[in-house]
């Protein structure tokens, strides 16, 4: 495989969130300035493992009803519905962070605070339908 510079292109509807943050992060700490680029096999492979991510947690919880998804079983973890709504918050900071990284010169990491936005009503909510739908 060619190695590229260090680049991170995003698919449509799917980014590969918080994995190439931590291998980028990984490679960047490292002194690692290039890393072999995919095959369109092997992007259009993990684009569809993203894709059905949703369909996926959706027959996952299928079965439960809203008091389980909103009830939190161990002391100070957060609910299924909670976990459910993190993984849209995170995909969407990832989406914008690659964005950033894509047109900027040096673009800054700013993080959110992951707890306090798992308390926000829509995080806490067990109407799923809309972060499954994003």
């Amino acid at each position: 495989m060619a190695c590229q510079p260090v680049l991170l292109f995003v698919a449509d509807q799917a980014t590969l969130g918080e994995l190439f943050r931590l291998l980028l992060w990984k490679l960047i700490m490292n002194g690692v300035s290039t890393i072999p680029m995919l095959t369109a096999e092997e992007r259009e492979t993990l684009i569809a493992v993203v894709q059905s991510l949703p369909d996926e947690v959706e027959a996952m919880v299928a079965s439960l009803d809203a008091t389980q998804l909103s009830s939190h079983p161990i002391e100070g973890e957060w609910s299924i519905a909670q976990n459910i709504h993190h993984l849209v918050d995170s995909h969407i900071n990832s989406y914008v962070r690659c964005k950033l990284m894509a047109t900027e010169e040096r673009p800054s990491f700013r993080p959110y605070d992951e707890a306090a936005w798992s308390e926000l009503p829509d995080a806490s909510s067990p109407d799923l339908s809309y972060s499954l739908a994003l």
